[in-house]
């Protein structure tokens, strides 16, 4: 199904994350044991995925942004303190992704209309203290019962008794770095941190290109998850996804369209150009913003 904005319902869902041990960047399955995630069981009272395990969830309201929804979630349901009124050790030793994870979209049929709609994710990580682990952490509200500290592989073994896409969100919005099935090429693909995301999106094709024909469809997924703030990388894989076709999208083409922006900015500036020569002394400045640490000239 492709997802109309009238069939998307907007959610999202942060998890909580204690360290025991310093992590690195790596594929290494071994070091998830060092991390410990919290997840939440929905009462019986829920109108929806009651008694699953879940996140720090909650709608999206109108007028607000995934990252306002998250901290007014996770303000609402338990006693973390985020931001200005965090305390002083609180504000240094809680570590909130603000940029979350890149959206999940879930497919859902509801139990009210069974219609079938998308419950689109927005996922984000809270890093807390290991003393969490203890009764530090509090719950609030009445969507929960309870709440256990899970290893990620423990996760992964109650996907059957969790929220659909549960496991998934955590990935995304832990950016990749706990999930063991990543191949060792997507991985390798991700750590360039010295192009950008014109070379990296053809460079991800390559990758796909090689992939057998049973694997491609996870890897153009986990490649959108490991470069969430690249928008071409991801649009293109999403292009890829939805077509089925890891053809649809070509290196070749990708040269062409990129030719084609280029010669688009190159006229732009020659128009400012002309503009600054018939108003003498007006100067002329060009900025690029990205939120990308991969910028080049």
């Amino acid at each position: 199904m492709v997802a109309t904005n009238s069939s998307i319902h907007r959610v999202v869902t942060s998890f909580l994350l204690s360290t025991t041990s310093s992590t690195t960047t790596t594929t290494d399955a071994s070091r998830t044991e060092d991390v410990a995630v919290a997840i939440f069981h929905r009462c019986v009272t829920m109108p929806t995925f009651a008694n699953h395990w879940a996140g720090i969830s909650g709608t999206i309201e109108d007028g607000e942004m995934p990252l306002e929804a998250a901290k007014r979630e996770i303000f609402e349901e338990t006693n973390v303190i985020l931001g200005a009124n965090a305390n002083e050790d609180e504000a240094t030793s809680i570590e909130f992704d603000e940029q979350g994870g890149l959206y999940l979209d879930v497919p859902f049929i509801s139990p009210r209309s069974g219609k079938e709609r998308t419950i689109r994710v927005y996922p984000f990580v809270v890093r807390l203290p290991e003393e969490y682990q203890r009764p530090s952490l509090e719950l609030k509200g009445t969507e929960h019962d309870r709440y256990e500290w899970v290893s990620i592989r423990k996760l992964q073994e109650m996907r059957p008794d969790c929220v659909p896409g549960l496991v998934e969100a955590f990935h995304h919005a832990t950016y990749g770095i706990y999930d063991s099935t990543i191949p060792s090429g997507v991985w390798k693909w991700s750590q360039d941190k010295e192009n950008g995301a014109t070379i990296m999106t053809s460079n991800a094709l390559e990758v796909l290109r090689k992939a057998p024909d049973e694997e491609w469809r996870r890897q153009a997924k986990q490649i959108a998850m490991l470069r969430p703030s690249m928008v071409p990388i991801v649009n293109v894989m999403n292009t890829l996804l939805e077509k089925d076709e890891r053809n649809a999208v070509t290196v070749d083409m990708l040269k062409e369209a990129t030719a084609e922006s280029v010669q688009d900015c190159k006229e732009a500036i020659r128009q400012l150009q002309a503009a600054k020569k018939q108003r003498s002394g007006l100067p002329l400045t060009i900025a690029t913003f990205s939120r990308s640490g991969t910028l080049r000239q």
